[in-house]
């Protein structure tokens, strides 16, 4: 057996205790470093997550008011602020083009450390990208046909209060029913006219084409009253109204459905002939109930019954969605 005296004459002892207590001084910090990343680093993710949250609703603010012609950097900041107070760096970079556009918003925010300073390391940053889209609301499927919101004193009570109930009207080709409100000087005699949607040359083979099918492109409304070489929205080219044989294809199709389609309205019309432009402001759903293409000028007609309500109404709505992180992304979707 060892005795006292051999162990306490060891030379060895006292320094292997010292160095166990050196290793686990070391192991200590190390396993302080290490916890203080997992829980630090779980902040930042945190963190990170609800800055992503306040970015989305940035981008989705900054969106509706870019479609309502608003600053859109303005709203997105607003509501980045409201939703991540302590944001250290934004940026706000809103992309129109066409019907709609996209905003991408982007935000940094600082994230102190705790335990991972024991390690040097006192903050990091949390980042957070998130990009929206705007546009507006088209319609599809609509009808070549244009009717003044004036035409008839009936139809302008039926517009102010569409909804209470169908409504019937009868167009004619002819100058004697024209409204001089509708007519833009005589162009559009009838209080009508064939909408070109495609800025062609608006041949009859697009017209029974559109007539029995609808356009498959869509088309925007709007409120303006500026003339449409200041303000485009809306606008489109036509023709005056004829109601020719030419049409009976289109015509007797658009007759034979079941279901009522997209008619469009104008409120006001500029130029002549074939230079026509027609600013459309709203849509109802109609049914051709009756028509006649042959026979004199005056004897020639288009009968539409309206569906109550009405389809869109001036300004186009608009919709917004999240569509990713970068402005890249989004518009090569």
């Amino acid at each position: 057996m060892r005795s006292t005296s051999d162990s306490a004459s060891d030379p060895a002892a006292p320094q292997e205790r010292g160095a166990v207590i050196a290793y686990l001084a070391v192991l200590m910090a190390a396993l302080v470093g290490i916890s203080g990343f997992v829980i630090d680093g779980g902040r930042l993710w945190t963190q990170r997550r609800l800055l992503v949250v306040a970015t989305d609703a940035a981008a989705l603010a900054g969106a509706s008011a870019a479609a309502n012609q608003q600053d859109a950097c303005a709203e997105a900041y607003s509501y980045l602020l409201a939703n991540a107070v302590s944001v250290a760096a934004q940026t706000c970079t809103p992309v129109a083009g066409g019907e709609g556009g996209v905003i991408e918003v982007s935000a940094a925010q600082e994230v102190d450390y705790v335990f991972a300073s024991v390690l040097g390391i006192q903050s990091a940053t949390a980042m957070a990208t998130s990009t929206a889209t705007w546009a507006e609301q088209a319609v599809y499927g609509a009808r070549p046909i244009a009717i003044c919101e004036q035409a008839t004193p009936d139809l302008v009570a039926w517009l102010q209060n569409p909804d209470s109930s169908s409504f019937t009207i009868r167009i004619f080709p002819d100058s004697a029913h024209s409204v001089a409100n509708c007519t833009a000087g005589g162009a559009a005699p009838g209080n009508w006219g064939a909408v070109d949607f495609d800025g062609g040359s608006n041949p009859t083979g697009d017209l029974n084409d559109w007539l029995a099918n609808g356009y498959n492109g869509g088309i925007y409304t709007s409120a303006s009253t500026a003339s449409c070489s200041v303000d485009p929205s809306g606008c489109y080219e036509g023709d005056p109204g004829a109601i020719a044989p030419s049409l009976n294809s289109g015509l007797s199709a658009l007759q034979d459905l079941s279901e009522a389609v997209p008619v469009v309205f104008y409120s006001s019309a500029e130029g002549n002939g074939a230079n026509l432009m027609f600013r459309l402001s709203k849509v109802a759903r109609a049914y051709l109930t009756d028509y006649r293409s042959s026979g004199s000028q005056a004897s020639r007609y288009l009968e539409f019954t309206f569906e109550p309500g009405l389809v869109q109404d001036g300004d186009p709505p608009s919709s917004t969605s999240i569509c990713g992180n970068s402005l890249a992304e989004c518009q090569s979707s």
